[in-house]
């Protein structure tokens, strides 16, 4: 478990023994914290917090007003909004005011994944500014050469994290919107069968946004060796079936089958929001690939290491391409009508080695693909 120093603004008790419940079910050890006015907010951030998740209307305290008090201290800590409702508009305006996430009340399963993201960018945020300040002491005269080049990285560095940020504002609010249109569409009398059967395919295209984002700044991070890894004990089999399913309900409305082979538990020590990652790239690929063909996922523990299994029998992959679709932005179909930009197989297998495994395919063309990837039980830290 992950120690976390999670600190609640919410007038609601309930609502924030829920969300401490929800993110100890993701891998931290909570150590909780409810303030619910703006004297007892002061009052708390004068310690040190690991994360705020703030409500966002309270008697005498909303979350613009509590995200300014917290960044009035200077410290970089994620500040989450998660509240029951709120316009995009509202969610949006207060993401550019520095809010990092919003998350609905309604989907709380989340919560844990959000809070782990954050909480590794604030770190590579902090690391950042450590190696700047060695640097710094390090070299008191520097060159002109190397001044222009620590102002290209910080220049780098700057963008990548306000194209993110920038990036994560029009997803909230494009999810959102959808989640109104579904509320809208199940409670008004005579909504066009149109527009219900519309709702599928902007939620996934939402979805392939917001995955596409992911693996951009994955890449940066893998790029720059700031891929941080946690480590816990967690049920792979609750991580499988939890990032496969969405790509199952895809499968199915897409005509297939998709089948889960997995045993009752498999505990491993390793770092569950990555596993999930890899995983979903790899049910992700299969979908794609597949041709609306049967999918598989097995799991199995064999000796000291978990194997996971991935099957499809779909378009498959010529011989002299089965090492080259795991380079970055490499497929063996170029054909335009997949969506992707070919970095979903290389961070696969990033992630798979950091975590000290490995991952292979087998492959005949026309006949389909299995990516097997290997996990040891306990991960070397």
């Amino acid at each position: 478990m992950t120690p976390l120093r999670a600190l609640f603004i919410d007038d609601c008790i309930e609502d924030a023994e829920l969300e401490a419940h929800e993110l100890q079910r993701g891998g931290f050890e909570v150590a909780a914290h409810v303030v619910q006015t703006r004297e007892a907010l002061a009052l708390a951030l004068r310690q040190s917090w690991d994360v705020v998740l703030c409500d966002w209307n309270m008697p005498g305290l909303d979350a613009p007003s509590a995200l300014k008090l917290v960044q009035a201290t200077g410290a970089d800590v994620p500040f989450l909004i998660v509240s029951g409702s709120v316009g995009e508009e509202i969610a949006a305006g207060a993401m550019r005011a520095g809010a990092h996430d919003y998350i609905l009340k309604q989907n709380l399963a989340r919560l844990g994944a959000a809070v782990d993201r954050e909480l590794r960018e604030a770190r590579i945020r902090r690391e950042r500014r450590e190696a700047v300040a060695a640097l710094e002491q390090s070299f008191q005269a520097k060159t002109e050469l190397v001044q222009e080049l620590e102002a290209a990285l910080r220049a780098r560095d700057e963008f990548l994290t306000v194209a993110s940020h920038e990036l994560k504002t029009p997803i909230t609010a494009l999810v959102l919107q959808v989640e109104r249109l579904r509320r809208l569409a199940g409670v008004q009398p005579g909504t066009s069968s149109e527009l219900v059967e519309l709702l599928p395919a902007i939620d996934r295209q939402a979805k392939r946004l917001t995955e596409l984002i992911h693996s951009v700044l994955d890449v940066a991070q893998l790029q720059s060796g700031h891929l941080a890894l946690s480590d816990s004990e967690v049920d792979l089999v609750e991580v499988v079936r939890e990032a496969a399913g969405p790509f199952a309900e895809l499968q199915k409305s897409l005509g297939g089958s998709f089948e889960l082979d997995l045993p009752a538990a498999l505990q491993v020590h390793t770092d569950r929001a990555r596993v999930g990652q890899l995983v979903s790239h790899l049910c992700s690929n299969a979908v794609k690939y597949g041709e609306s063909k049967p999918v598989r996922v097995e799991l199995a523990r064999e000796e000291r290491r978990a194997m996971l299994r991935v099957v499809d029998h779909g378009l498959g992959i010529a011989p002299e391409d089965l090492e080259r679709i795991f380079a970055r932005f490499e497929r063996a179909v170029p054909d335009r009508a997949f969506w992707g930009i070919g970095l979903g197989l290389w961070i696969a297998r990033q992630i798979a080695e950091a975590l000290g495994g490995a991952i292979r395919v087998e492959s005949e063309p026309a006949r389909g693909s299995t990516f097997t990837v290997e996990l040891p039980l306990r991960r070397d830290t």
